[in-house]
C-alpha cells in the first residue's frame, strides 16, 4: 500500500520549495532503473 501526498505537503515537510520536489521526482524517474539494479549493488 502506498500513501499519496501533494507536492506542497512534501515541500513543506522537507522545508524546501515545491520546484525542488519536482526536480527530485524527475531525477528519480530518470535514474530509478539504475538505482534499483541489483547487479550494481
Amino acid at each position: 500500500m502506498r500513501e499519496q501526498v501533494t507536492v506542497a505537503d512534501l515541500a513543506q515537510h522537507h522545508q524546501v520549495h515545491p520546484d525542488l520536489v519536482y526536480a527530485w521526482k524527475k531525477q528519480l524517474q530518470g535514474h530509478a532503473a539504475w538505482a534499483f539494479d541489483v547487479k550494481l549493488g
